[in-house]
């Protein structure tokens, strides 16, 4: 399994959304908004699978 990143728009580093899936089940994972706190910049981002990828 593999975790899903996004980037903080603030200080564009990686963060976790807290989420791991296998590849073909990230392929498949709809579009839906989300929301994920930021300990880098203490805000929350909103978040869908166009802005995530999968740690390698």
């Amino acid at each position: 399994m593999n975790e899903i990143l996004i980037r903080c728009p603030v200080t564009r580093k990686q963060l976790s959304t807290g989420i791991a899936l296998k590849p073909d089940a990230f392929a498949r994972m709809e579009s839906t908004n989300r929301s994920v706190y930021c300990p880098y910049c203490r805000l929350s981002h909103p978040w869908n699978k166009r802005d995530a990828f999968l740690r390698r």
